[in-house]
């Protein structure tokens, strides 16, 4: 797009545009920087797949984006693989079928055809021989007319020695070599009568959940490394418990978006997996992280009164936690408490420990009024003063309510001296943000705020009496393109080539919506 076209200038119609010419340009860096981090970590070793599925030869041979495949069920991951693939590539080792790159699978699972190449099927008797497990219906016939019909005869031979008197019906197994025909069993009955425990699973308080995971696996000795990319699809607050196929290290959470690594000190050893809670918000995604031998002591359970808060008990789900725990050593827990009530934390050792909390004071909120300041030339008014926070769409002025990029929104609070203790922790929560945050407290910048929860711990900065405080916020183009429909050329503020937008279309909900408050959340040493 030339240097003199107005923004967003020139773009392709289709894709999502990400260059300079973008509202939230000069803010990129923190989502870049997320991305890095992610793109790193799921780059790392090598995928984890129980299940390695062969696609066969038929027509369309289309590979759909992951989804759950019907028998096996959530929790078991899976690859596809092609003909060139399991002709070439693909070999046995002590039963696992592998590849030369390092992945490995423990079960083979057919298309469901009664076709099937020559090559493949003679490939399969090579892999069943040495010690792989395939799971499929009996072939019966070859693709193409290609030396018809002797390659039929071919196929009915081999799949008589292969498949045996399996029909799937009295006998769904037959013993071949080192290795077995499995046929007409769901793949997961499969692994589970094999011992093999699902990779990841997950319970909630919600119904319908949208949970999925990718598993990387480092291995390197007694060094090797589990990561576990966790998301929430859904645009809800999840609470879930996690159940994760490792048995010889303890989680730690990677925040993509911080870069920080937090110790996870709840967590208990069940059926040879790990069981952990994790808190996602809307859309939201957690690596966990397993690289460390376990703890001496961690914290298996957490009950609130009658409620049992890790395992998960009955209690709604909410954008704040009840209770955290912040660090741990041999005899001390240090604890955030974001709600009141009797709570009782039961330890690894067989020892328990409790505190109550009879009050926590309310959040403080920041009223206002806040000043709101506009650059030139994107048809808004200078600043103007908002007694109380509303979006920008709902604006009696055009110029605010069609308005397209960086405000920043500017007043002072006061804290009461009373709130102030040093054994409190200060959270400012934005509320509703359209679309993102940069927070300056008492001459301090914060980090970057682009996705819910909008909060950040204030605690360093927070002082007792008047603070000041501004905070930038950055939507995107649609407003300002549909306001400009409404205009003469000569008038219009930007310019594009893209014409998805008209005089008539819904606005974006845009700017700070609030409610702007401070949480005061007391912290406590608890020793056992």
């Amino acid at each position: 797009s030339p240097p003199d076209t107005k923004a967003p200038g020139y773009e392709y119609f289709a894709g999502t545009h990400f260059n300079p010419q973008i509202t939230w340009w000069d803010q990129a860096y923190a989502f870049t920087e997320y991305i890095s981090r992610c793109q790193y970590l799921l780059q790392q070793g090598h995928f984890v797949a129980d299940v390695c599925i062969y696609q066969g030869d038929q027509i369309p041979a289309f590979v759909p984006m992951k989804q759950i495949q019907p028998g096996l069920g959530r929790g078991f991951d899976y690859d596809v693989i092609n003909t060139e693939v399991l002709l070439s590539r693909l070999s046995v080792d002590n039963q696992w079928l592998v590849l030369p790159d390092g992945m490995r699978y423990r079960l083979l699972i057919l298309p469901d055809t009664d076709m099937i190449n020559p090559a493949v099927i003679e490939k399969l008797a090579e892999l069943v021989e040495q010690g792989a497990t395939v799971l499929g219906r009996r072939p019966l016939r070859a693709y193409g007319l290609a030396k018809y019909p002797q390659n039929d005869s071919l196929i009915i031979n081999l799949a008589g020695q292969l498949w045996g008197d399996c029909d799937g019906v009295t006998v769904h197994q037959k013993d071949y070599g080192l290795g077995r025909i499995i046929c007409d069993k769901p793949a997961r009955q499969v692994l589970t009568e094999d011992g093999i425990l699902p990779d990841f699973e997950y319970t909630g308080r919600q119904k319908n959940m949208a949970i999925d995971f990718i598993h990387r696996y480092i291995e390197d000795g007694d060094d090797s490394i589990d990561i576990y990319f966790v998301i929430n699809s859904k645009k809800t607050w999840e609470e879930i418990d996690c159940t994760f196929r490792v048995t010889d290290r303890r989680p730690e959470i990677w925040d993509a978006e911080s870069g920080e690594i937090i110790d996870q000190y709840i967590y208990r050893i069940e059926n040879g997996s790990v069981k952990m809670p994790l808190r996602l918000s809307p859309y939201g995604s957690a690596f966990v992280v397993f690289r460390k031998p376990f703890a001496p002591i961690s914290v298996t359970k957490i009950t609130r009164g009658k409620d049992s808060i890790f395992p998960l008990g009955v209690d709604q789900v909410r954008d704040i936690p009840f209770l955290e725990i912040v660090s741990m050593d041999t005899n001390r827990l240090l604890v955030d408490t974001w709600k009141p009530g009797d709570y009782r934390i039961e330890l690894s050792n067989g020892r328990e420990v409790s505190t109550t909390v009879l009050k926590i004071a309310a959040p403080v909120r920041i009223e206002g009024p806040w000043k709101i300041k506009f650059p030139e030339g994107r048809g808004a008014p200078d600043s103007v003063t908002f007694d109380h926070l509303i979006s920008w769409t709902k604006s009696e002025t055009e110029g605010i309510k069609y308005f397209s990029g960086t405000a920043v929104y500017l007043t002072n609070f006061f804290i009461k001296p009373v709130l102030m203790n040093q054994n409190m922790q200060y959270y400012l929560d934005l509320g509703g943000v359209r679309d993102l945050a940069e927070i300056t407290l008492n001459e301090k910048i914060l980090p970057l705020l682009w996705s819910p929860p909008y909060r950040a711990d204030i605690t360093p900065w927070l002082k007792s009496g008047y603070n000041k405080i501004s905070i930038k916020i950055t939507n995107l183009w649609p407003n300002r393109l549909i306001g400009d429909q409404r205009l003469p050329q000569s008038k219009r503020i930007g310019f594009t080539n893209i014409a998805k937008f008209s005089k008539n279309s819904p606005l974006l909900e845009s700017g700070l919506l609030g409610p702007v408050q401070i949480y005061c959340i007391p912290q406590q040493t608890l020793t056992y």
